[in-house]
């Protein structure tokens, strides 16, 4: 089996260096049920430690060679070479846990085999368990990956995992590309082709419209890339990463919504930065201009379980110039609606092109290593990844934290990413220890954040 690689995956792997890490994780913590006694990750395994049982596409590795890259078997998938056993000493506390994680995503993924690794963790405080699971960006997209583990836990305490997150009983795309003549692969290039032309006017007009933006001869509620302030977030980074957390209640969330008009990804929005305002000052760093952020968005159809990047992105004021934290939410509404309206007067051929040139200009800045010294395409990413609203569980120990554990690139040497679940909105902040030594400072900063947008309500 061969599946080509899109442009958006390729660009994955060709901005990924020993300090540019391109892949992506989650640790999901796990409470064991009362009274249970055995090691639950060695029950856990009984019957899924078979690999020729591991389904695509984490089976596939990236092909080797002059051709363009894809997508092939690995005959000698080894799954001792991708799950492992961990433990902290007992009783492991949250520091401990996210000290481990650090290292863990500080490591490079070997291209020689397929691109994931799953970490099965014990030792955990107040009887629970942990999995940390990485694969690399040009395999999955956030809202693929939450699918995918979804997808292998259960709605029910009772019922025992008969398939592992790397054994999905879905396929991964709808049509594999296969070798079956040279006529039927000219039909689909010219086809590609043919979309691209068609797409063509349109998105000459939108990078037309952003270049007079970024020269301020034209003014849009919409932020433009390549003009965010430079701050220490727009440095070279090291292979070095430092992981923090926070959580809220979902229900809080919504309420300050509904009070203020606003949606959860507003209000999550204006949480960050108002921690990102408060960081800045108190490190005497805040700059005069706005920081920007770089907030992903979906375009997976719907019902679709499908691997590889399908998103599209937008950048979103977030007016940390403002002392107001109810004016800041504001500004951030009219950016973000501001983003939004130009995405939907744009075909959809014409985002993904428009993606696609950004994604080649990051690569080259990347490649060239000058991104730290330009103006950063935006500060900081900002992902909001919805999941389950109902409990899930693994072999009857409940999911009680899913926290994302996103990449950083020279830049961009911050990443915050949410995941929703039941009634919990769990953050994960990671940074090169360069530019933010202690994300867990900028976490916990999250609280008065939220608090101050409270209180600005009637």
């Amino acid at each position: 089996m061969k599946l080509r690689l899109s442009p958006i995956d390729w660009a994955f792997l060709q901005a990924e260096s020993p300090s540019n890490l391109a892949h992506v994780a989650g640790l999901w913590v796990f409470q064991l049920p009362k009274g249970y006694r055995k090691n639950f990750w060695q029950e856990f395994m009984r019957g899924l430690d078979d690999p020729q049982s591991v389904t695509p596409p984490f089976n596939y590795k990236v092909s080797k060679g002059i051709e363009l890259p894809s997508w092939v078997d690995d005959p000698d998938l080894d799954l001792d070479n991708h799950v492992r056993f961990s433990a902290l000493p007992k009783p492991g506390s949250a520091d401990q846990l996210m000290q481990l994680v650090s290292r863990l995503h500080s490591r490079q993924l070997d291209r020689r085999r397929p691109l994931w690794e799953c970490y099965l963790i014990e030792g955990l405080e107040g009887r629970r368990v942990a999995m940390y699971m990485k694969v690399h960006h040009a395999m999955f997209d956030g809202g693929s990956a939450m699918e995918y583990l979804t997808r292998s836990l259960s709605d029910k305490t009772g019922e025992r995992a008969r398939r592992a997150v790397w054994q999905p009983m879905w396929s991964w795309r709808e049509a594999p590309e296969s070798n079956t003549g040279l006529l039927k692969s000219l039909t689909k290039a010219s086809a590609g082709l043919v979309d691209q032309v068609r797409a063509l006017p349109e998105l000459s007009s939108v990078l037309a419209r952003e270049g007079l933006e970024a020269l301020n001869l034209v003014g849009g509620k919409a932020e433009v890339p390549f003009k965010a302030p430079k701050t220490r977030l727009g440095s070279a980074i090291t292979p070095d990463r430092r992981f923090g957390v926070r959580t809220f209640s979902l229900s809080r969330i919504k309420e300050l919504g509904r009070r203020t008009g606003s949606t959860i990804n507003d209000v999550v929005l204006a949480m960050c930065a108002g921690a990102l305002r408060d960081y800045f000052l108190q490190i005497g760093e805040l700059p005069r201009k706005p920081l920007t952020a770089w907030v992903p968005v979906s375009l997976r159809s719907s019902g679709k379980q499908e691997a590889g990047n399908q998103v599209a992105v937008m950048v979103c004021s977030l007016a940390t110039d403002s002392e107001s934290a109810e004016e800041r939410l504001e500004a951030i509404k009219s950016s973000i609606q501001g983003a939004k309206d130009r995405l939907k007067g744009q075909s959809r051929k014409t985002v993904e092109t428009h993606t696609q040139l950004l994604s080649g200009a990051i690569v080259a800045l990347q490649k060239l290593g000058i991104a730290d010294r330009i103006a950063p395409a935006a500060n900081v990413v900002i992902s909001n990844v919805p999941g389950p609203r109902e409990p899930k569980y693994l072999n009857g120990a409940q999911l009680v934290e899913q926290f994302p554990v996103s990449m950083i690139i020279d830049g961009q040497a911050l990443n915050i990413t949410v995941l929703s679940h039941d009634d919990r909105l769990d953050f994960g902040l990671l940074s090169c220890p360069v530019a933010v030594p202690d994300p867990q400072q900028l976490a916990d900063l999250l609280d008065s954040a939220l608090q101050s947008l409270e209180n600005a309500q009637p």
